[in-house]
């Protein structure tokens, strides 16, 4: 729980920044997505080129537009929504394969083991 904590995900100006550079490199300067320049600035994060945000800024004579693709951005952003948030974590990224599949098995002997079609239930569904 406090590595989820510590390396949650959140829509920072950091991130924004991150990303609107990427996008810069792969939409203007015709650079691959796997291109060390690129890699540089995802791989650390796992972060995706996808344009959330861009943040309003006048250093070094540039000037960068607000661009939202993301409709809880737009309509929450400004109340400081992070939709980071609302994600739920996919838990079977965290079991191996076969972790996942023993423990599957014995909460299938579990089921198994109580009265009525509750395996079959299961099984439905």
């Amino acid at each position: 729980m406090l590595q989820r904590t510590i390396l949650a995900w959140c829509n920072t100006a950091e991130r924004c920044e991150k990303i609107f550079t990427v996008h810069q490199l792969i939409y203007e300067e015709q650079y691959v997505i796997d291109t060390p320049q690129v890699e540089a600035l995802l791989k650390l994060e796992s972060l995706v080129p996808t344009v959330v945000c861009f943040k309003v800024s006048r250093s070094n004579q540039k000037c960068l537009i607000m661009v939202v693709q993301n409709t809880f951005l737009e309509r929450l952003g400004q109340a400081g929504f992070d939709f980071f948030l609302m994600l739920v974590v996919d838990l079977l990224h965290e079991f191996e394969l076969g972790v996942w599949k023993s423990i599957f098995i014995h909460l299938l002997h579990i089921v198994n083991s109580l009265k009525g079609t509750v395996l079959a239930e299961l099984d439905c569904r």
